[in-house]
């Protein structure tokens, strides 16, 4: 099995004897600190990585006194779970930390990884395995940074000064504004059939 949840492929199971001696830090350039559901149980995974930031995984022995300086680490992906820029951007790479920035097309995907220590003649010392996942994060608007902030005030602004069918000229058809959503939100269904907080029997 996978620290943070799930279980690794038959054939790829060999890369990791999860000896337990590893630890990883994940954290991006917007947030130094995973959201705090992450390691609670209510998800499979126990480390998260966001589309569209610049994210950071480093590894570390749990036993900070031993001296690893002659030391390789080498990252494997073990299930990128469809997403070939991540396996692109980890498969292979070595070191105690690397960097990248995940896309719109990686959201949503949960892969493997093995981190393997091995010594300077190349013998295998160690390895560990680890359940990523690759997800947007809703954060608390108190721990929102600056930039996240802005932006949000920003869309939320658009959306209250842009109805649907204007912003749809200049969006895309895809775009909603407030006009939309007040309307369902009011609409009979939603006060007779779906939330007791309209008076709904």
């Amino acid at each position: 099995s996978t620290q943070g949840g799930g279980e690794l492929p038959t054939t790829l199971a060999s890369l990791s004897d999860d000896s337990g001696e590893l630890v990883l830090s994940v954290y991006n350039e917007e947030y130094a600190t995973p959201p705090a559901s992450l390691g609670t149980g209510f998800y499979k995974w126990n480390y998260n990585v966001e589309p569209g930031r610049l994210n950071y995984m480093e590894v570390s022995l749990e036993d900070e006194t031993t001296d690893d300086s002659d030391s390789t680490y080498t990252w494997h992906v073990l299930d990128s779970d469809n997403t070939t820029m991540i396996k692109k951007a980890v498969d292979g790479q070595t070191g105690k930390s690397l960097s990248f920035k995940p896309t719109l097309e990686d959201a949503g995907s949960v892969f493997g990884i093995s981190v393997v220590r091995s010594d300077s003649t190349g013998a295998k010392v160690s390895s560990q395995s680890f359940q990523v996942a690759c997800k947007y994060v809703r954060r608390e608007f108190r721990e929102l940074t600056d930039n996240d902030r802005t932006a949000y005030f920003d869309a939320l602004s658009t959306i209250y000064h842009t109805e649907t069918a204007e912003g749809q000229d200049k969006y895309g058809e895809k775009y909603l504004g407030a006009d939309y959503f007040i309307k369902k939100h009011l609409g009979a269904m939603t006060l007779e059939g779906c939330t007791p907080w309209h008076d709904s029997e």
